[in-house]
């Protein structure tokens, strides 16, 4: 009886995930904020910003490439990819769908990982 008070800690640790979890959830929940005011601001304006547009498909590749497990990093991706397209890149644009077709097919790592 003397350590149910410690099985209980235990338990809410376990639950909640702890401290290091809740740093990294909290860093991606930043990182998908930071993404999306990005976004807002690039697609507000009608023109067409090359610059802007770059910083974006670096956004995204870099967010893929520092959390390539996120159910996120697919989806940004293929933005990146669509961005490129739009830009008059297919060389950048079938190297990140190479990427996609490598990393996140059913069958492959990322698919065996997470799903």
């Amino acid at each position: 009886m003397r350590y149910a008070p410690l099985f209980i800690v235990a338990i809410v640790f376990t639950a909640c995930g702890g401290p290091a979890e809740t740093a990294a959830e909290d860093k991606l929940i930043a990182a998908r904020t930071r993404i999306r005011a990005m976004e807002d601001s690039l697609f507000e304006h009608h023109a067409f910003d090359q610059r802007s547009a770059q910083g974006m498909v670096d956004v995204y590749k870099a967010y893929a490439a520092t959390n390539p497990l996120d159910s996120m990093a697919p989806e940004y991706l293929s933005r990146a990819a669509g961005m490129l397209k739009s830009m008059r890149e297919p060389e950048g644009s079938l190297a990140i769908y190479d990427r996609l077709l490598e990393n996140y097919l059913p069958g492959t790592g990322w698919w065996m990982c997470c799903t």
